[in-house]
């Protein structure tokens, strides 16, 4: 059965996945990744991966208005 994360959960994991940005520091929220198997050692384990799936961006619209003027020498 697949867990659904909290927020918190959700922030740390795609921190540690995707390191752009800050560390999120939540203790609480780290231990329950450990005891749910997420993470090990301040790494994410296949089974955090699996966790962070369903969230992950499938297809996106690029919203986009005008001519292209300031671009007419390439378009």
């Amino acid at each position: 059965m697949m867990h659904t994360l909290t927020k918190p959960q959700f922030d740390i994991l795609s921190s540690l996945l995707f390191p752009a940005g800050e560390q999120v520091q939540d203790p609480a929220a780290k231990l329950e990744l450990e005891q749910l198997g997420y993470l090990s050692c301040e790494k994410v384990t296949p089974a955090g991966r699996s966790a962070m799936e369903p969230y992950r961006v499938q297809r996106a619209v690029f919203l986009a208005a005008g001519f292209g003027g300031r671009l007419a020498p390439i378009t």
